[in-house]
């Protein structure tokens, strides 16, 4: 019986990180995904993210990474151009940013 429980929520589990994966490639952000999927947190969308991206051959997991450094390129870009920030806020944001390359991977 727990390896049907434990089974059922590996699925589960799979299933949200395929989701993940499918929201992300569609676009939205790391926070958009944890709030449509239940996640805590941002972070834990990224996780999830990460476990569908891994299971994919390495020519699609290249083709992720990619389109990720675009992605978070162009977002840093926007705040470097953004002149209402100030260093501060422009800063932390770009920090977040680099937190969340280095996550995505």
């Amino acid at each position: 019986m727990k390896s049907t429980s434990a089974s059922r929520k590996q699925n589960e589990e799979q299933g949200r990180d395929e989701q993940a994966l499918a929201f992300r490639k569609e676009g939205r952000s790391f926070g958009k995904i944890a709030t449509l999927l239940g996640f805590e947190n941002s972070r834990d969308a990224v996780t999830a993210y990460r476990r569908a991206a891994d299971l994919r051959p390495a020519a699609e997991r290249a083709t992720l990474r990619a389109t990720e450094k675009k992605r978070f390129d162009a977002m840093a870009r926007a705040v470097r151009a953004d002149t209402d920030l100030t260093k501060a806020d422009a800063a932390k944001r770009l920090a977040r940013i680099e937190t969340l390359r280095a996550l995505v991977g």
